[in-house]
């Protein structure tokens, strides 16, 4: 890789980065995996999750890793939103919870590379279950077990950045496509039961 110095000249770069582009260039990409990611789903998929969410179904969202940060707020956000949400945050917690998953409940896994051994047990588990819930993954674009194991899959663009052997590519367009669907949801059967102010 080169880069320029003051002078215009060409050195070799010398310093490691965990960056596959310039930072000037990521800017840029960071931007365009946000749009791309909420530009990419499909009408269809987003109705069909927004009509279950109209049926008020207790939500499960499981994550670990960086996507847990991203939970977070999608826990809040649709907590406010008078949503009866359940996030186990640990290992034991999930354990217990996806026993408790129930089939007219809907359940978001969060997990990046689509490959988790823990997430994909629990769906398994659920599978041999008379009725098994709802499962809506987000995972990255290519093709993966959690994907096609999922009900629907929505994938996020990021750019893969690891730093001291742990993998931290941005899981921040995850956030913008929870709020699509929360507020597809708002629009479509909020009602009077939601009051917005527009600025």
């Amino acid at each position: 890789m080169i880069k320029y110095t003051v002078l215009n000249e060409n050195t070799k770069k010398t310093e490691l980065t965990p960056f596959e582009v310039s930072q000037t260039d990521y800017r840029e990409e960071c931007l365009k995996n946000i749009i791309e990611s909420v530009r990419v789903i499909p009408i269809k998929k987003l109705h069909e999750i927004t009509k279950k969410l109209s049926d008020h179904p207790t939500i499960y969202l499981f994550s670990k890793g960086v996507s847990k940060y991203a939970a977070e707020y999608v826990y809040y956000i649709y907590t406010m939103a008078g949503f009866n949400v359940k996030y186990p945050r640990d290992y034991d917690f999930r354990q217990i919870a996806s026993k408790q998953v129930k089939p007219n409940d809907l359940v978001f896994i969060l997990t990046y590379n689509g490959k988790n051994l823990e997430f994909v047990e629990m769906i398994k588990n659920w599978g041999n279950l008379e009725e098994k819930p709802f499962l809506i993954s987000i995972t990255e674009p290519d093709n993966n077990t959690i994907q096609n194991l999922s009900d629907i899959n929505l994938y996020i663009f990021s750019d893969s950045i690891k730093v001291n052997n742990t993998e931290i590519s941005s899981r921040v367009s995850t956030i913008p496509l929870m709020e699509l669907v929360l507020y597809q949801y708002i629009e479509g059967y909020g009602g009077r039961d939601f009051n917005f102010i527009k600025r």
